[in-house]
C-alpha cells in the first residue's frame, strides 16, 4: 500500500475552504489573458534578439568574457541578514 491517508503526503491541506475577493474593481479578466501572452511573446522575443547578437559579436573586439571574474559562493544567512541591514541604513 502507498504512503496514502485521507489527508494525503504528509497530512498536507490547502486551509483554503472559500475564496473572497476585496472591494477593488477588476478590469475585465478576459483581457489580462491575451496581454499576459503578448508580454510573454515581447519577452521571448527581446530574449531571442539578444542571444542572436551575442552569438554574432563572438571573437570580435566588442564582446568580452567576463565570467572569470566571478566564482561561485555559499554566503551564509546572517551574512546576508547582516548586508541588507547595512543597505537600509545607508
Amino acid at each position: 500500500m502507498a504512503p496514502r491517508t485521507k489527508r494525503g503526503l504528509s497530512h498536507q491541506s490547502a486551509d483554503i475552504k472559500a475564496l473572497s475577493g476585496g472591494e477593488t474593481v477588476t478590469n475585465d479578466l478576459l483581457e489580462y489573458i491575451p496581454a499576459n501572452w503578448m508580454k510573454l511573446a515581447d519577452t521571448a522575443m527581446k530574449n531571442m534578439a539578444m542571444l542572436k547578437t551575442i552569438d554574432n559579436f563572438k571573437g570580435s573586439d566588442y564582446l568580452i568574457d567576463e565570467s572569470h571574474k566571478y566564482t561561485a559562493a555559499i554566503v551564509p544567512k546572517p551574512e546576508v541578514v547582516r548586508r541588507i541591514k547595512e543597505d537600509r541604513a545607508d
